[in-house]
């Protein structure tokens, strides 16, 4: 008997009998099973040793999934921080968690970084008003300083320093232009902008929106290629890994709590500092491109959007974004950009484009329309003009520029030239003076103040003229005449001119001449005597004059009435750097009459030797833009209706009739080209003066002359020291204003002493009398195109840097 196999079971003397075991056919291994627990295996593996970096690879899986697999792996090995790491991200850790504070008046910071004036000021002041109170302007130009033409820009300007494309000097003065803003606690929103930007929504759209965005739009995105990634410095190692690093657009806008960190970080920035710049171990790496996007990347991912705010369209794979030209922009492309709902990022690798859907991004607020420096179109049916440069005295242009004058020097000569302009035109508005006793203003035959290029004659000789609107007529230096020196104009030969003609005594153009003789030809003679004793006379003729125009090139216009100085002998004149006058009177006989009774001057910056975009434009093409004034022409000068001052928001305490001419004459306002210096009345002056004083007392130490004690000047630079001070306003009849920055309200008598750019009517010699006459000088009239309607008796005045004009 073959016994069975015996398994002892649970307790002792419990047995069961096991069958023994019986042949079976062998199994079919389960192939897949092995498959898919090996793949499994390798998927963990592979997680563990190559952890992911971000949400990406948690797709497959539901967030709470991810979390728990996070859970259930190993931890990844980290680093030990640094102490500079550990301090900084505590900081920023606890600026993050502070609780927001709450703003009964939340502003939002428009912060503008541009290299000088703004093109779009016009736009912006249009987009801010009405707003007054929900927004701050602060103006970073790296450059010049800005020319504004809005009142929500003036003395908005930051300390500004040189800034380089590329390099780190770009994040400095972002964060500048941060610092500044976040002084004032009601700033809630920081937006950055450049020069070519503009609003593509109303302001309450864009206020609201970002209001209510509980996120900063900051560009940020992996670029794989050579100008992302490629420009990594490992350098920048430990506290900046490549994995981390990130790229984007500069212009952003983020809330304060993000603007605090980036203030109060050292540690990443001093990274991109030192080791992202151009030409660093064979890279173009580009500080602003790069610092921002992965700064936030690494301390508050989840807080920012990865997108801008701001339209920048790089498609064109180049260094600087796509341009858009005057003939780009239509309603069509406007329409388009705010349609826009998915943020794509290109890549510098051509394999890759990163676009982000995101129904907010219709918020698209900016974009850059005209960059600087675009060529214009120029446009078809323009009325004729001519457009030609003037020259200031000052300017390493003028024949009387020296460059080893000091600044002492230069004082002196405005206030004199200044002083003796300010008599002759006091004396000219007398009634008590005859037509025939024609004296005209003080000559000075080195310096005055703006000298007007042209040709005369066939062929051409060149001439350079002062411009003067108080003188009706245009004459130049004619044969015979000593050489004229230091100049750059010919004394005209009119015998070799084939379109020189000398005027009858019978015509009638003779009979508009304020003082005038025939000579023994039956030629119709001028005479202009100066108060200085100095003479220009000979004949009246007609010439063909021609201009080198900014915008139409050489243009020549046919029998223009000007006076031909045969006198050139006189010793006064030959000493002139100048060869005549340019007159912009109201006569008959001027060249304004003639080219239809307009023309307008732009003035820049006079303490820019080399600034060149000051010009004057004659004809019906001039530049009659801004805000219109009432004018009057009275004894050939130019008068307008002033009918207060104001000092920031305080007004002056002036009587307005003051400014009004009476009918003898006296009093009334003047709007000069030939005085540098403004003139007020000694009460109206006095006024004035008792309210910058009050603001500048205790801050600035005064300065007394004891040749000139009427004079307000104090001890400083007005650069350095007058930054932020309010800005003085003539308001003119019909809300017209004329308004005075620092530049033009002060100059430098000395390198530390400056004074009031405004002097009293009776504080010269020759007018020891009081007199009412209030005089507009070159000087406050700086960064402003000052435009003549005589037809309508108007004039414009528009705030602008001369540079931005329309050619």
């Amino acid at each position: 008997m073959k016994a069975g196999q015996a398994w002892r079971l649970g307790g002792m003397g419990d047995m069961q009998i096991l069958p023994g075991s019986r042949h079976r056919p062998p199994l079919k291994r389960p192939i897949w099973i092995i498959f898919l627990v090996s793949f499994v295996s390798l998927f963990l593996v592979c997680a563990y040793v190559y952890p992911p970096h971000g949400n990406a690879a948690c797709y497959l899986f539901s967030s709470r999934g991810c979390k728990a697999l996070a859970d259930w792996l190993p931890p990844s090995p980290t680093r030990e921080l640094t102490d500079e790491e550990i301090a900084s991200r505590v900081v920023i850790r606890d600026i993050l968690n502070m609780p927001s504070v709450e703003s009964k008046n939340s502003k939002i910071a428009f912060m503008f970084l541009s290299p000088s004036s703004l093109p779009f000021e016009k736009l912006w002041d249009m987009f801010f008003r009405g707003h007054e109170g929900k927004f701050s302007v602060y103006v970073h130009a790296s450059k010049e300083k800005p020319v504004h033409v809005s009142r929500y820009f003036l003395n908005r300007d930051i300390r500004s320093d040189e800034v380089v494309w590329g390099k780190i000097s770009m994040v400095d003065a972002e964060r500048r232009l941060l610092a500044h803003a976040l002084k004032d606690p009601d700033n809630q929103h920081f937006v950055l902008l450049s020069d070519s930007c503009v609003p593509l929504h109303n302001f309450d759209y864009i206020y609201n929106y970002l209001m209510h965005a509980n996120m900063s739009f900051v560009d940020s995105f992996v670029d794989p290629g050579p100008h992302g990634n490629g420009r990594y410095s490992e350098h920048m190692l430990p506290e900046v890994e490549k994995k981390d690093f990130r790229k984007g657009a500069q212009w952003f806008s983020m809330r304060r709590q993000h603007a605090l960190i980036v203030m109060a970080d050292s540690l990443y920035y001093s990274r991109f500092r030192d080791y992202c710049k151009p030409g660093l171990d064979g890279k173009n790496c580009i500080a602003d491109e790069h610092y921002l996007p992965t700064f936030f990347n690494m301390v508050d991912p989840g807080g920012i959007a990865n997108w801008s705010v701001t339209h920048v369209d790089w498609s064109e794979r180049k260094w600087h974004p796509k341009s858009y030209r005057e003939q780009d922009v239509t309603d069509d492309l406007l329409k388009n950009i705010t349609s826009i709902d998915i943020s794509v990022h290109v890549t510098s690798d051509e394999k890759i484009m990163d676009s982000t859907s995101s129904f907010a991004l219709l918020s698209l607020l900016i974009f850059s329309a005209f960059p600087t420096g675009t060529t214009r179109v120029a446009s078809t049916g323009k009325p004729r003009r001519l457009c030609t440069e003037i020259i200031h005295h000052t300017s390493i242009f003028s024949p009387s520029y020296n460059s080893n004058d000091s600044v002492a020097e230069h004082a002196i000569r405005i206030t004199k030239n200044s002083a003796a302009r300010l008599a002759y035109l006091q004396s000219k508005a007398k009634t008590n003076l005859g037509i025939g006793n024609d004296i005209q203003a003080h000559l000075d035959t080195k310096t005055r103040t703006f000298l007007v290029r042209f040709s005369i004659g066939q062929p051409p000789t060149p001439q350079l003229a002062v411009m003067d609107t108080g003188s009706y007529l245009i004459w130049v230096q004619c044969q015979p005449c000593i050489s004229i020196s230091n100049t750059r104009s010919n004394c005209f030969d009119s015998s070799q001119s084939s379109s020189y003609a000398a005027t009858s005594c019978h015509d009638a153009n003779c009979h508009h001449l304020r003082r005038k003789s025939c000579d023994a030809s039956n030629h119709c003679k001028f005479s202009v005597t100066y108060e200085n004793l100095i003479t220009a006379e000979g004949v009246l003729a007609t010439e063909q004059f021609t201009l080198e125009t900014f915008d139409e090139g050489r243009v020549t216009v046919p029998n223009v009435n000007f006076g031909c100085s045969t006198n050139g002998a006189d010793d006064s004149l030959s000493q002139m750097r100048f060869n005549g006058i340019f007159g912009l009177g109201d006569s008959p006989l001027s060249l304004v009459k003639k080219m239809g009774n307009k023309f307008s001057y732009c003035i820049g910056n006079l303490d820019d030797s080399e600034y060149r975009y000051n010009r004057l434009v004659i004809g019906e093409g001039a530049d009659i833009e801004g805000y219109s004034t009432p004018l009057e022409t009275y004894k050939g000068f130019y008068y307008v209706s002033l009918e207060g001052i104001s000092i920031g928001e305080v007004t002056l305490d002036i009587d307005p009739t003051v400014f009004k001419r009476t009918p003898e004459g006296d009093g009334g306002v003047i709007i000069d080209s030939g005085a540098e210096l403004s003139y007020l009345p000694e009460f109206e002056y006095n006024e004035l003066c008792k309210n910058v004083d009050n603001l500048l007392d205790g801050i600035l130490q005064p300065v007394i002359y004891k040749e000139e004690p009427w004079l307000m000047c104090y001890n400083g630079s007005v650069s350095r020291d007058l930054v932020g001070f309010p800005a003085v306003t003539f308001h003119l009849a019909e809300g017209a204003d004329l308004v005075l920055d620092t530049g033009s309200l002060f100059y430098h008598k000395e390198p530390q002493v400056f004074c009031l750019a405004i002097h009293p009517v009776r504080s010269f010699e020759e007018n020891p009398e009081p007199d009412s006459l209030s005089v507009i000088g070159v000087m406050a009239q700086q960064n402003y195109n000052v435009a003549y309607d005589l037809t309508n008796k108007k004039l414009y005045l528009q705030r602008i840097d001369c540079q931005l004009l329309d050619d």
